[in-house]
Parts: C-alpha cells; structure tokens; sequence
C-alpha cells in the first residue's frame, strides 16, 4: 500500500501534465500581439472641461514610436468638434471662449530636416494657436 500511493500519485501527476483540460488551452483562433500592433493603439493623455462646462477636450496620442498627439475639443451642447493634429497642452480661457493649445511641426519632416544637417534655427517651431469656440 506504501509503494502504490506514491506510484499512482505520479501517474495521475503526470496525465494531468500531459493532457491539460480544454479549458486550459489556447485558443488558436485569436492570433497574439505583435509589435506593429501597439502603432494602431491611441492612449488618452490629458482631459478637461470648460469653466461653463460648454467643451471638453481631450489629448490623444499615437502608439507609434514617432506618433503625434491629436487635440479634440467638442461642444457638449453643440456637438461640434474641432480636430488639431499635431496639437498639445491644451487650455480653455477663463470665460470658455477661446481654445489655447501647441501646434508641433511634422516629425517626418524634423527629422529629414535634421539628416539634411539643417542648423537648428532654421528648423521649424512649435505655434501657439487660438480657436475661437463660439464661431
């Protein structure tokens, strides 16, 4: 009885091991995550809302390694929206008239700028840009 126990409890260790239950398995139809697959994700970065409560925006940014943020503001009322690629830190003014934000230049093109060896001066800047939101 002493040498069975250890024997069958190996055996049935050892089914187990081998033959895991259906559930337990993968399953093959979902295919598994790669790396170009994070380029398609978007990540929310920063919200807010307006002092009247009018708008809302939001920062989204590209999961691609050069990915570039995109601001949204939209008119909770109105249901207008105003897109800006290439937009970031975005800020209401205190009376909810007017959108602040950064507009960045392309990347593809700083980039081609800077393996040009172009001089830093003459590369293109960040703008700071208004949106009127009552229009």
């Amino acid at each position: 009885m002493n040498f069975r126990f250890p024997f069958l409890l190996t055996l049935f260790v050892a089914i187990l091991c081998l033959n895991p239950p259906s559930s337990a398995q993968q399953d093959l139809t979902k295919r598994q995550l790669e790396h170009s697959d994070y380029d398609v994700w978007n990540t929310m970065a920063g919200t807010g809302i307006s002092s009247d409560g009018k708008w809302a925006m939001f920062v989204t940014l590209n999961g691609a390694a050069d990915g570039e943020a995109t601001v949204t503001f939209r008119g909770l009322d109105s249901g207008k929206q105003y897109v800006v690629e290439r937009g970031s830190t975005p800020s209401f003014t205190w009376d909810s008239k007017f959108a602040l934000f950064r507009v960045t230049p392309p990347k593809k093109k700083l980039k081609q700028l800077r393996k040009a060896k172009t001089k830093s001066a003459d590369l293109p800047k960040a703008k700071f840009q208004i949106l009127e939101l009552e229009s």
